[in-house]
């Protein structure tokens, strides 16, 4: 029996749990388990800050005109509906989304004010994001002979149950004024409804926690807080804790969000530095239970810029309000990997509301957007949800899908800036983490130099978007028997 690498992941979150459970199924060449994988999360549990609060698996129909950002979100909740297989019913039907434009913002797009949007122009941009989606149908369904069997011979068929287990028929409907009038009034210049999948954020944590137990070759250490990575003989790493043990492993994948910069900065060479800009983020939760249910619309954003904002009911009593001009509770920092005393400024900047200007935010937070949808006049507010957001792109319009780099050699860091990304960073660390193993146990491979490019642009060993779902629809990327999880052993778990 060979001896195992250990793999240590930093981060508790949906990118760090699925690195670690796919890691955990590499087999070498002799059918052996290929890594002992240390999961570590410096929470007292996994799942919480921003996987904790993702609801939704977006197609990317809230970032405007932004044709990559949409992309990105269509191919990734593919990826994570297929890995995990339609029966698993991570995803719940949503009701779908309205996606307005004011006439103010009409009026601002027309005049080219920068950040604004016209119908006009978003109504080709929907043309285009549903002609992809039905070019993803198409491409699972020539990819797939178990579809095609299934189909019978019937094509269209087999795709219309296709579409069914995503985001339906097509992606967007153009609204009529009848619809928006009676909660909007006339303040709006047109619309579309689009179709999200809501996360089923309990039965897929349960999931994962599940499966994480049952890898025989993983082992989570929460309360783990991570200080400093340093390298040591034998091309080995030592990850000091801030109490505890350190632990050493022969590669590190960080999966974490902003905490990065003060672990990898110190091994970034010229042409790796990074700039990331992070937002301080609130959104309000509100209460809706005083307010009758035919007097408020479906879950919505209005678009874009100023005279945006964002209603979505979580239950019959709550909902989450957004305002782009009060989220940022404060302005945005850029932190610059090349720089040192990154993770201080942050320290500093993170810094939580206090009770009072919680509610005073609040306050400001239900004027403003009580003049945006008046169906909000008599929801009263309960609290501010603070949390971080990252972002690589200069603008907050663009999430796009950036790609996990390897920093020296056995050092990967994830940019899973979004949770439906999740799954495409855990598979390309994955592809990369066997690269550098085999590279290492190897002689006559090259060694000495990161698996990028010279530009930093692009990997060159890690499969693209397409590549990850046709190896997922053909069994290469697997989480196996450890998701095949009777229904009974679920509901206990989700119970207790």
């Amino acid at each position: 029996m060979s001896k195992r690498e250990k793999i240590i992941v930093i981060g508790g979150g949906y990118s760090g749990i699925i690195t670690a459970l796919l890691l955990s199924q590499e087999k070498s060449k002799n059918g052996e388990l290929r890594y002992d994988v240390n999961l570590i999360e410096s929470q007292d549990e996994l799942l919480k800050g921003a996987s904790e609060a993702a609801k939704v698996f977006h197609n990317g129909t809230e970032y405007g005109l932004d044709r990559v950002t949409s992309e990105n979100c269509q191919w990734g909740t593919t990826q994570w509906i297929t890995l995990f297989g339609a029966l698993a019913k991570i995803t719940t039907d949503l009701e779908r989304t309205w996606l307005l434009i004011s006439k103010q913002t009409q009026k601002d797009g027309e005049e080219g004010k920068a950040g604004s949007i016209t119908l006009e122009k978003y109504r080709d941009h929907a043309k285009n994001m549903d002609d992809h989606y039905r070019g993803i149908i198409d491409y699972i369904y020539n990819s797939s002979l178990e579809l095609q069997v299934m189909g019978n011979g019937n094509e269209e068929e087999a795709k219309k149950r296709l579409s069914l287990s995503l985001f339906g028929s097509s992606l967007y409907e153009e609204l009529k004024p009848e619809e928006w009038l009676p909660f909007y009034g006339d303040n709006i210049a047109g619309g579309f409804r689009t179709g999200e999948l809501g996360i089923n954020s309990e039965r897929l944590q349960a999931m994962l926690k599940i499966a994480l137990d049952k890898a025989s070759n993983i082992k989570v250490i929460t309360n783990a807080h991570a200080e400093e990575i340093e390298r040591i003989k034998g091309k080995k790493f030592k990850l000091h804790l801030k109490s505890g043990e350190p632990i050493i492993g022969d590669q590190i994948v960080q999966a974490t969000g902003d905490g990065g910069f003060k672990l990898d900065g110190q091994y970034r060479k010229e042409g790796q530095h990074k700039k990331v800009k992070v937002y301080r983020r609130g959104i309000a939760l509100i209460d809706i239970s005083v307010i009758e249910e035919e007097l408020l619309p479906p879950n919505g954003f209005l678009l874009k810029d100023e005279n945006g904002g964002m209603f979505w009911k979580i239950d019959e009593k709550t909902a989450f309000v957004y305002d782009p001009k009060l989220a940022d509770l404060s302005p945005a920092v850029t932190l610059d990997s090349s720089k040192p005393g990154q993770w201080e400024i942050l320290d500093v900047w993170r810094k939580k509301l206090s009770p009072k200007e919680e509610d005073d935010h609040l306050k400001l937070y239900m004027e403003a957007l009580t003049k945006k949808m008046t169906f909000l006049k008599d929801a009263k507010p309960i609290r501010l949800i603070q949390q971080r957001a990252i972002n690589l792109q200069d603008s907050r319009d663009e999430r796009r899908h950036e790609p996990t780099e390897e920093i020296i050699e056995g050092l990967f860091r994830q940019w899973a800036t979004k949770a439906v990304l999740c799954v495409q960073s855990a598979a390309e660390t994955v592809s990369m983490v066997n690269e550098r193993s085999n590279i290492n146990q190897d002689k006559k491979l090259k060694k000495g130099k990161p698996l990028i490019d010279g530009n930093q642009e692009r990997l060159v060993s890690a499969p693209n978007l397409k590549t990850v779902l046709i190896d997922i629809i053909h069994g290469k990327i697997s989480l196996g028997d450890l998701i095949k999880i009777p229904e009974v052993e679920l509901a206990k778990f989700i119970a207790e």
